[in-house]
C-alpha cells in the first residue's frame, strides 16, 4: 500500500511539475489586448518580429492564460483561390490582311459542352517565333463586330522568364471570336502562325496583404552586375514572411526578367526564393513577382543584358497575414508566449472541429508590445527542461520497476 501511496504521489509531482514550468519555459510574451469568455473564439494577427524572436516558430509558441492553462490554436494562413477551367477553340478563316498595319485574322469557335455554351474571360495563344511583341484585337464575332480586349504577346529572347502570351476580356459565353494578330514591333516582316488557341475561365479569389516595411541598403561592388538592376533590401527581422514583390516603373514599355535571393544574416549563403517577368505593353501589364522568402535580406536583380536600365521609381513588398485562431479555455485575459527551448508543436483538435467559416468570420485582437517573461527567471534550467523532463520519467520509471520486483519478491516469500 505505501509502495502504491509513494507511486503515485511522484507521478502527481511530475504532472504539477511539468504544468508549473510550462509558463516558466517562454523568455517573452505578448498580452492579448481584451477579455475573454471561456470558449470564446478569435484571431491574432502575428506581427512581423514574432518570427524572428521564436526559436523554432511556431513549435515554441503557446497561448496561455494568466494561470499558465493552454489556450488551444492554430496558424492560419490564406491563399489565393483561384478556379480555372479551359477548353481548346478551333481556329478558321485564317489569312493575312494587308494595309496600314498588317495582321493576321482568324475566327475561333468555342464548341458546347454537353449541350451548353461555358463562360470564358481569357485567350491563350502559343505563336511561334522568338524575340517579338504582337498587339492582338479580339472581338466578338457577331456583325457588327465589337472589340472586347487588346492584349500583347510578348517573348523576349534574352529574359527566359519573362513574357505574356494571355489576353484577358470580360466574360461571355460567346461561341465565336474574331481575333487579330498584328506584326511583330521588332521585325514586321517575320512570318509567324499560331499554333495553338485555347479559352480558359479564370476566376481569382485574391487573399489578404499586408505591406511589409525595408530599408535599402548599398549593395557592395562585388554583389552586383552590369546586366542587371540590383536591389539589396532589410525588413529587419529574421524569418519574415513575404510572398509579393512589385516595382513601381516609369518607363513606357519594357520585359524583363526579376530573380531573388534571400538569407538571414550577413554570414549564410543567398538562397533562391523566387523568380518571374514583368512587362508594360500598351494596357497590358505585370509588375508583380510571387516569391516564398522567409528572412530577412532580400537580394533583387531586374536584368537588362543590352537593354537599357528601367526607371524604376520604388518597390513594395508584400505578405499574407498569419493569425493564430484560438479558442479561449477558460476566461479572462491570455498573452502569447514564445522563445522557448526544445519544445515540440503543440497538437490541438481546434482546427479539425472548428468550422471554416467561423475561424474567417471570428473577429481579430492586437498584441501589446514585447515584454521579457518575469517567471522565466524563476526557471533558469529552462534549457534544459527536455533533459530534465526525461530524467523525471526515467526516475518515476525505475521507481516502478522497483515497486513491482519488491511486489513479486513479497509473493515469492510468502509461498
Amino acid at each position: 500500500m505505501k509502495r502504491s501511496l509513494v507511486l503515485l504521489v511522484a507521478a502527481l509531482a511530475l504532472g504539477r511539475a511539468e504544468a508549473g514550468s510550462m509558463a516558466a519555459r517562454f523568455e517573452l510574451n505578448r498580452p492579448i489586448a481584451g477579455a475573454f469568455a471561456a470558449g470564446q473564439v478569435g484571431r491574432v494577427a502575428l506581427p512581423g518580429d514574432l518570427f524572428a524572436e521564436c526559436r523554432a516558430f511556431p513549435n515554441d509558441l503557446r497561448i496561455l492564460d494568466d494561470d499558465g492553462k493552454q489556450w488551444p490554436y492554430y496558424i492560419s494562413v490564406a491563399h489565393e483561390n483561384t478556379v480555372e477551367r479551359e477548353q481548346a477553340a478551333e481556329i478558321v478563316n485564317a489569312s493575312f490582311v494587308d494595309g496600314a498595319e498588317r495582321y493576321w485574322q482568324f475566327d475561333l469557335l468555342i464548341p458546347e459542352v454537353d449541350g451548353q455554351a461555358r463562360l470564358h474571360n481569357r485567350l491563350e495563344l502559343e505563336s511561334s517565333g522568338l524575340g517579338y511583341v504582337r498587339r492582338v484585337e479580339v472581338f466578338t464575332a457577331t456583325q457588327p463586330r465589337g472589340q472586347i480586349a487588346t492584349g500583347y504577346l510578348i517573348r523576349s529572347s534574352n529574359h527566359r522568364n519573362a513574357g505574356n502570351r494571355i489576353v484577358r476580356y470580360p466574360a461571355t459565353d460567346a461561341a465565336r471570336l474574331h481575333v487579330r494578330v498584328y506584326a511583330n514591333a521588332k521585325s514586321a516582316t517575320e512570318s509567324f502562325e499560331v499554333n495553338r488557341a485555347t479559352v480558359m475561365h479564370r476566376v481569382t479569389l485574391e487573399a489578404e496583404r499586408e505591406t511589409v516595411a525595408f530599408s535599402e541598403l548599398a549593395v557592395p561592388e562585388n554583389e552586383s552586375t552590369d546586366a542587371a538592376q540590383t536591389y539589396l533590401l532589410d525588413t529587419g527581422f529574421e524569418n519574415r514572411p513575404v510572398e509579393f514583390v512589385s516595382f513601381k516603373v516609369e518607363t513606357a514599355s519594357f520585359v524583363r526578367g526579376v530573380y531573388v535571393l534571400g538569407r538571414n544574416r550577413e554570414n549564410e549563403p543567398w538562397r533562391s526564393v523566387g523568380s518571374g517577368g514583368i512587362h508594360r505593353f500598351g494596357e497590358e501589364a505585370k509588375v508583380e513577382v510571387p516569391l516564398r522568402a522567409q528572412h530577412r535580406f532580400l537580394k533583387i536583380f531586374v536584368n537588362h543584358y543590352d537593354d537599357a536600365p528601367l526607371a524604376i521609381e520604388g518597390i513594395v513588398l508584400e505578405a499574407i497575414p498569419r493569425y493564430a485562431v484560438f479558442e479561449a479555455a477558460s476566461a479572462g485575459t491570455a498573452a502569447l508566449c514564445y522563445r522557448a527551448w526544445d519544445m515540440k508543436a503543440p497538437r490541438y483538435d481546434l482546427k479539425g472541429r472548428l468550422p471554416a467559416e467561423a475561424a474567417a468570420e471570428a473577429p481579430v485582437f492586437t498584441t501589446m508590445e514585447p515584454r521579457p517573461n518575469a517567471a522565466a527567471r524563476t526557471h533558469p534550467w529552462r534549457r534544459y527542461s527536455k533533459l530534465l523532463a526525461a530524467l523525471a520519467v526515467g526516475a518515476v520509471s525505475l521507481l516502478v520497476v522497483y515497486v513491482i520486483v519488491g511486489m513479486l519478491r513479497q509473493q515469492t516469500d510468502k509461498a
